[in-house]
């Protein structure tokens, strides 16, 4: 059992990563060199990496991991500060590593700011006479949920529901497809859809399409 180490609840099961009062992360091991506890993901894992061609590499697929990233490889170790790994992010560590395209430019503050101002322009289209009542209604809060999920400080934003809110407002008000077009292929929009993972990557090239687009290929 474990014991937090912020609040001091004790009880808690080994499995744990999390404490169910206070949040904070548990330990979950220790520093190979040093000897002292973690908090974070830990990744154990035997690492063969030989030639590009011909070799063999043994690795951990994460997702999208909040919070930081210790990986210890046996017979070595590595000290890896990751902090947040999006979905679709990918990391190399070991020895004589020569690693392209681990993903693409961060998802920064910046970014959602220039985003929040895309986004309002498809707001001011949805607002449009041509518009139905009842499709503005219901559009508003489709929108309402796509720009929380993209505009989120909290973590990477959510594939599915940029395709169900995507989805939902390019076939219902399909007047929105120039603004949201120009919303999530420029840069910052481009930089979410890639935080975001393959999925919304995928969704964003399928749906939005258009020439000199900044999204991944």
């Amino acid at each position: 059992m474990n014991t937090c180490p912020a609040c001091g609840r004790e009880g808690i099961l080994d499995a744990a990563r999390f404490c169910p009062d206070c949040g904070a992360g548990l330990v979950v091991a220790a520093d190979p060199t040093t000897g002292t506890p973690t908090t974070g993901t830990n990744i154990d894992v035997r690492q063969d990496v030989g030639a590009q061609s011909g070799g063999s590499v043994t690795g951990v697929d994460l997702g999208g991991v909040s919070g930081p990233v210790n990986v210890n490889q046996q017979g070595d170790s590595f000290k890896v500060q990751l902090g947040n790994v999006g979905a679709g992010g990918q990391v190399a560590v070991g020895k004589n590593i020569t690693q392209s395209g681990a993903g693409g430019a961060a998802y920064s503050a910046a970014d959602r700011a220039a985003l929040a101002d895309e986004l309002e322009r498809v707001a001011e289209a949805l607002a449009s006479p041509e518009v139905p009542p009842d499709r503005r209604l219901l559009g508003t809060e489709f929108l309402r949920q796509l720009k929380g999920t993209l505009l989120r400080e909290d973590g990477v934003p959510d594939a599915a529901v940029v395709q169900v809110c995507g989805d939902w407002l390019l076939d219902n008000i399909p007047t929105l497809h120039p603004a949201l077009a120009d919303a999530l292929t420029g840069p910052a929009g481009a930089r979410a859809l890639a935080a975001a993972g393959d999925a919304a990557v995928g969704w964003g090239r399928a749906r939005l399409g258009g020439d000199g687009q900044h999204i991944p290929r």
